[in-house]
């Protein structure tokens, strides 16, 4: 009996042990579905008991500034990086690098953290540098990480 109940919650939506109003449809109504819910005819009677909508998923950031390959001349070698938003971060994570005379690359410092869309850094010589932003969701999770943009410093 009890897994016939449950049968027939499963087919009519409802929440077993639930006190709610089920809607049900004739045989001939179950084969079309009720329009706009896609359901197969059925409709549930209450939005509690809809599954929650999963999060979206975090997307790469797509960095802005400086521009892929850029120059500069300035000391001190103070330097900000800007990217677009993404929909559903809590923060942002920025790593930046700089390669040696034996073209192996090497952390500027730790993976800095920004909850805006920019990160100023000193950068430590005249060489050339790279960076790379990704989002975190508030529930900890990261997205994937962007592709690197190139710069280099002369003095």
């Amino acid at each position: 009996m009890k897994a016939a109940l449950a049968t027939i919650a499963i087919l009519t939506g409802a929440c077993v042990g639930c006190n709610d109003a089920v809607t049900t449809k004739s045989s001939a109504d179950a084969s079309r579905p009720a329009p706009g819910t896609g359901d197969g005819g059925f409709a549930r009677a209450d939005a509690r008991h809809r599954d929650p909508s999963p999060l979206a998923e975090l997307v790469a950031p797509r960095p802005l500034t400086p521009p892929e390959g850029t120059t500069l001349s300035e000391f001190p070698r103070r330097t900000k990086v800007t990217w677009e938003p993404v929909p559903g971060a809590a923060v942002y994570k920025v790593e930046v690098e700089y390669q040696e005379p034996d073209m192996q690359w090497h952390s500027n410092g730790p993976v800095a953290k920004s909850t805006v869309t920019e990160h100023e850094f000193e950068f430590v010589g005249a060489q050339p540098g790279r960076w790379r932003v990704w989002a975190e969701d508030a529930s900890g999770q990261e997205g994937p990480k962007s592709e690197w943009r190139t710069f280099r410093y002369t003095q």
